[in-house]
């Protein structure tokens, strides 16, 4: 849990950053209005984009420490106001993914029109279409993330993974098991790389009871 430092008031939402290695949690400071970032994902390399729980699309500069509030998500059509079900994915400024209603999520976690919505954080109203309805689905989708191959997955309370696509219904791709009930929360991919190493030709790994194995690979023979 986050313990409140001083910048933030117990009863705003606001942004914290928790350093993994050494358990240390760092106060940002307050969100617009005090309003709690329930959606959040990177805009670009030095800012971040939240959508609040009150549907207002919120950016935060790593650099300056400061807020910017870009306003509500509104179709582009009828100019019905959007709220956010979970998690967003931003693919650019004008590409921004989300699961939305047309009503804020009730307490019990009911979301009966949820559906994916695509936002242009460049317009000033009138920002979002709508691309697929989800009412089938009996679980709110909460986590949204890009695969490796840049297609949306989501992940709902009931920890079930769903391909997403603008043109199809979703697609069950299968669940996570073992996470405790979740009600809020979202996706996040790690980057990962290989690093070539010329001077390594096997490897060591130790298996069960443990008995290790050399393991060699690579695109030439390892031998002379």
């Amino acid at each position: 849990s986050l313990s409140p430092t001083g910048l933030t008031p117990q009863t705003k939402g606001g942004l914290w950053e928790v350093n993994l290695d050494t358990g240390n949690v760092t106060d940002l400071g307050e969100a617009p209005a005090g309003e709690i970032v329930v959606s959040l994902d990177w805009l670009d390399d030095s800012s971040l984009l939240g959508l609040t729980d009150n549907g207002k699309l919120v950016s935060y500069s790593l650099v300056t420490g400061s807020w910017t509030n870009h306003g509500g998500v509104f179709d582009q059509t009828t100019d019905q106001r959007y709220y956010p079900v979970g998690d967003l994915v931003v693919v650019s400024p004008r590409e921004v993914y989300a699961v939305l209603d047309q009503e804020q999520p009730s307490p019990n976690g009911v979301s009966a029109n949820q559906f994916l919505g695509q936002i242009d954080l460049t317009v000033s109203g009138a920002n979002a279409v709508v691309l697929q309805q989800y009412r089938s689905l009996s679980s709110r989708l909460i986590g949204l993330e890009l695969d490796k191959n840049g297609e949306l997955i989501a992940l709902t309370e009931k920890h079930e993974l769903f391909g997403l696509s603008a043109v199809s219904p979703p697609t069950l791709l299968g669940g996570v098991a073992g996470l405790p009930p979740t009600t809020t929360g979202g996706l996040a991919k790690i980057p990962v790389q290989l690093e070539p190493s010329a001077g390594t030709l096997d490897f060591t790994i130790t298996i069960t009871s443990g008995e290790k194995v050399d393991i060699g690979f690579g695109n030439e023979p390892d031998y002379e």
